[in-house]
């Protein structure tokens, strides 16, 4: 609490320790189900923009579609890879952020290979034209120009800081034209 309020009243970096704290505890939340806590999420990105270094991103407090870390990006799809199944099968015993997002936060390439096969599987029992929608999204968040050809080995701390802004960006956006569940 003291380097906090040093931090805050002085204007310098947040230390690290508290974004750590604050991704263990996000990540015990999201694999519990719990909500994502708003208040955690804005400690974590005034972290990140209080360390930031020449050429990393400014985190801001709502979805950035055009951010092109691939950290963010995997967050984001990770998200959308949730959305897919509960619309698939509705609620489950565990659901893919339970079973993977503890992984996908810190090692991404060993992990989504998995996920996009399990979609592919998912998109199959998505109604309507939700799924054309869904895969579209996808689509956009993994742009070959925007994310390269491969996903990240293994995540630093602020990398893994942008990863759970990512994901909570995309899980409290709802799109505008998304279509109703009985379209």
């Amino acid at each position: 609490p003291v380097a906090l309020m040093r931090s805050a009243l002085r204007g310098l970096p947040i230390p690290r320790e508290a974004m750590r704290a604050a991704l263990r505890r996000h990540a015990i939340d999201v694999v519990n189900g719990d909500n994502v806590k708003p208040t955690r999420m804005g400690l974590v990105k005034a972290c990140l923009n209080r360390q930031r270094k020449e050429g990393d991103p400014k985190m801001n407090e709502a979805l950035n579609r055009d951010e092109s870390d691939r950290a963010y990006r995997c967050g984001r799809l990770i998200a959308v890879f949730e959305k897919i199944q509960w619309k698939a099968l509705g609620n489950v015993n565990a659901n893919v952020i339970q079973r993977f997002y503890g992984a996908a936060s810190t090692t991404p390439a060993l992990v989504f290979p998995r996920l996009f096969r399990m979609s592919k599987h998912h998109l199959r029992s998505v109604p309507g034209g939700l799924a054309w929608t869904y895969e579209k999204e996808i689509a956009e968040i993994v742009a070959k120009d925007l994310m390269g050809t491969e996903f990240p080995k293994v995540l630093t701390l602020e990398e893994q800081g942008r990863f759970a802004l990512g994901y909570y960006h995309e899980k409290i956006y709802k799109a505008p034209d998304e279509p109703a569940e009985t379209d």
